[in-house]
């Protein structure tokens, strides 16, 4: 239901008598079904648009631009398949109006709609500005400190002839499992899908869906600190849970609670054993947005 460029298979130039230039390349692009036809395929995340310039390698020739007639055939024939090849052409020659000068009538041949905003919120923190930990006067980490912070949002607005809600539901509240516009994995995570369905002259319906994402810059994984009501035995394996006892004061005996640890199962022995441990634990499910025709960059 939906697909995204792999990478390059070949390309080469052609030029005329006349110095025209003519590039080709060719795209291997990857489907989620083996049912999805050429249509799925040809609204491809990464794969450039009609109109678009020529700058897929180092070189750059933006008076190449991208023509209409594809080539969009199975890796495979004759069985199952969920490859394809991408075949486009950008020349120089003006043989048809340039996307300046072309309205779009078809809405499934607009390009998607992306904008963004910023939210505020409040930030659970653990260390100051130069990452030292936040420390009282008798040296023991403070919990709670609340700091103002944003995170950016970003929406992307597409339109398709097939809703794919089986596709993008179980996607929403997870963060991407590959890197994606510039940011690397578990910062981009996706918040909510909003969609509603139009009408296209007298009889074809398509639909409207809105992706709405969020970025965290420093990974949607927060720290906390390390604390417990138990420490590990002298000698005990620290993957065995059975291997820890409740943690007691020294000399009256007395149960202790919420005592902070040092990152390996021990009681936390002030800064004469260096800071206290923290624990990062990853509560999102990752999902790969790629696959939805999202475009792999903002720019």
């Amino acid at each position: 239901m939906s697909a995204s460029v792999i990478g390059r298979m070949d390309w080469d130039l052609s030029l005329d008598k006349d110095g025209e230039r003519t590039y080709m390349i060719k795209w291997l692009v990857e489907s989620t079904s083996v049912n999805d036809d050429p249509s799925i395929i040809y609204n491809a995340s990464g794969l450039p648009s009609v109109g678009s310039g020529w700058g897929y390698g180092n070189g750059v020739d933006l008076w190449a631009w991208c023509r209409p007639d594809w080539k969009i055939t199975p890796l495979l024939r004759g069985e199952p398949n969920t490859l394809w090849t991408v075949e486009q052409n950008f020349a120089s020659k003006m043989t048809s109006k340039r996307c300046q000068n072309t309205t779009i009538e078809n809405p499934l041949n607009e390009p998607d709609r992306i904008g963004g905003s910023f939210t505020k919120f409040q930030r659970t923190t653990l260390r100051d500005k130069d990452g030292n930990p936040i420390m009282s006067s008798s040296y023991e980490p403070i919990k709670g400190i609340q700091t103002d912070d944003n995170r950016p949002n970003v929406t992307i607005e597409k339109n398709v002839s097939f809703l794919g809600i089986g596709t993008w539901s179980p996607m929403i509240d997870t963060v991407n499992s590959t890197p994606m516009w510039g940011l690397p994995a578990r910062t981009v995570k996706l918040s909510n899908v909003s969609w509603r369905r139009l009408l296209y002259g007298v009889c074809t319906y398509y639909y409207v869906v809105s992706y709405e994402f969020e970025v965290d810059y420093t990974t949607f994984d927060h720290p906390y600190w390390d604390r417990g009501n138990r420490t590990l035995k002298e000698g005990g394996d620290p993957t065995n849970p059975k291997d820890f006892k409740p943690i007691e004061e020294e000399t009256t005996g007395e149960l202790m609670y919420d005592v902070l640890l040092d990152g390996n199962g021990q009681v936390w022995e002030g800064e004469s054993g260096g800071p206290p441990g923290i624990i990062t634990p990853e509560i999102y499910d990752e999902s790969n947005f790629l696959l939805l025709g999202i475009p792999a960059t903002l720019a």
